[in-house]
């Protein structure tokens, strides 16, 4: 995390006549983000006011986490029933509701639970820092081992605190990615006339989509618990780069298949004229399907020609089948 300090002893909790530990969880445990909690406390003047300060803590955290599961029950109350794949246009701010208020609900209570722990244990770092010779006294002798548990305890509930965050902002995209992808698989099948090679071979891509959304996820994780994952990324984006390059030409013509779809300059069955920039005429005919890598368009001599899906989203198309003749290019009237 940005501007928090390393682990380790707080210049304020420094323990006097205390050697060093030679077992501290900064020689056995991966390095992290740190505890902001500890520094906090650390830097107020007396255990008593970390005490204060860790219960009002915990307090605003109950209540705010309380508060937060009514609004969240009453957004999906609002919210009703589900109809996002029935709409023509994509309803996105519905979506991104529904994407988020589920993971919201079920992760809020495991995140107010290691918030909580993770007040406790940084209050009990402080607490046996500045007041090493009690510690000492309480544990018969083992206050550096105890000191070094409380260390790594407010460490670990810190890290399982922000691993919920991670899970919870990559089980909402997922979400919100599956009910993008049901929307556009179900215009796919609402439009006979297409072919239905291309909405077989959504679900697979969206799957590989997710599976990307897991793996930063996971990634994500490990670096939270202070792995370090340079070397790992470093092999991951060579290889993304290699095989994103050969699958170019693929990937073009399916996106440019996924925004024909969405944008809907054209359906099958339209009649429509693809121009240059300049105005030139390419081709004119009637739709017959739209592929996963290319539409087909048979012209006025019935023969059909094949076009890749990405090229035609360079075209200005216009189309003839509607009123006015709307002329877009890349799905987007011009």
């Amino acid at each position: 995390m940005t501007g928090v300090r390393p682990r380790g002893r707080h210049p304020a909790c420094h323990v006097p006549n205390h050697p060093p530990l030679r077992s501290s969880p900064r020689e056995i445990l991966p390095q992290a983000t740190g505890v902001p909690l500890v520094d906090e406390f650390c830097n107020l003047p007396s255990v008593s006011e970390a005490l204060i300060q860790g219960v009002q803590i915990l307090v605003v955290t109950t209540v705010a986490c309380f508060l937060a599961g009514i609004v969240l029950a009453a957004i999906s109350r609002w919210l009703g029933e589900d109809e996002d794949g029935a709409a023509h246009r994509f309803p996105t701010l519905r979506a991104a509701l529904r994407s988020v208020t589920r993971p919201a609900a079920r992760l809020l209570p495991a995140w107010w639970l290691l918030h909580s722990l993770t007040t406790v244990s940084a209050l009990g770092q402080v607490a046996g820092s500045r007041r090493w010779a009690e510690l000492n006294r309480l544990t018969w002798g083992n206050g550096a081992p105890a000191l070094a548990l409380l260390r790594f305890t407010s460490q670990f509930f810190q890290d399982l605190t922000q691993m919920v965050v991670i899970v919870g902002v990559a089980w909402a995209v997922t979400i919100f990615k599956d009910r993008v992808v049901t929307w556009v698989q179900g215009l796919i099948r609402g439009d006979p006339g297409q072919d239905s090679a291309l909405c077989r071979l959504i679900r697979p891509a969206s799957t590989l989509l997710g599976w990307g959304i897991y793996g930063a996820a996971a990634f994500a994780t490990l670096q939270n618990f202070g792995v370090n994952i340079q070397p790992l990324l470093a092999s991951v984006g060579a290889s993304s780069v290699i095989i994103g390059l050969a699958a170019q030409s693929t990937l073009k013509n399916f996106t440019g298949a996924i925004m024909l779809y969405t944008s809907q300059p054209f359906t099958a069955g339209d009649k429509v004229q693809l121009l240059t920039t300049g105005g030139g005429k390419v081709i004119e005919g009637v739709v017959q399907s739209i592929e996963p890598s290319r539409t087909v368009i048979r012209v006025e001599d019935g023969s059909p020609v094949y076009i890749a899906n990405a090229d035609i989203l360079n075209y200005l198309v216009k189309n003839l089948s509607r009123s006015n003749h709307p002329v877009s290019k890349g799905g987007v009237l011009v």
